[in-house]
């Protein structure tokens, strides 16, 4: 009886652990990073409305400079999101105009984070979704 037990448990710890990693494979590597979109309605007369912030999503990344590269690609494709938008008519817009970035304490790191090749980057991220 105490082998069948053992046994029984042992499945039991094997597939919680497997459970565990898959879970963690799913989130991803890293840190926990939250994006938050400022975004700003418009009419198609012009007339600003106001300004509101989505609700965080979740960026997990090795570290600073890779979540700030994640969050400027998803800034990126809510602007061209905005573009199609346009070009289909729509009578009311809502313009992403900036992002935060919350590192795992909750600090908004967007504007503070630098490394060599941000500039160039930025540039490729920019090309490959938008265009010239």
């Amino acid at each position: 009886m105490k082998k069948v037990f053992a046994f029984a448990a042992g499945v039991l710890l094997f597939f919680a652990c497997n459970n565990k990693e898959k879970q963690q494979e799913n989130e991803g590597s890293g840190s926990a990073y939250q994006y938050i979109e400022i975004r700003q309605e418009q009419s198609f007369t012009g007339e600003a409305g106001p300004v509101t912030e989505t609700e965080p999503q979740s960026i997990h990344a090795a570290h600073d400079s890779l979540a700030y590269l994640e969050a400027f690609k998803l800034f990126i494709l809510s602007n061209a999101e905005n573009v199609r938008n346009i070009e289909s008519g729509s009578l009311t817009f809502n313009f992403p105009i900036d992002f935060k970035l919350l590192d795992p304490t909750g600090k908004d790191i967007a504007k503070t984070v630098t490394f060599a090749t941000k500039q160039a980057k930025e540039n490729e991220i920019f090309d490959e979704y938008i265009g010239e």
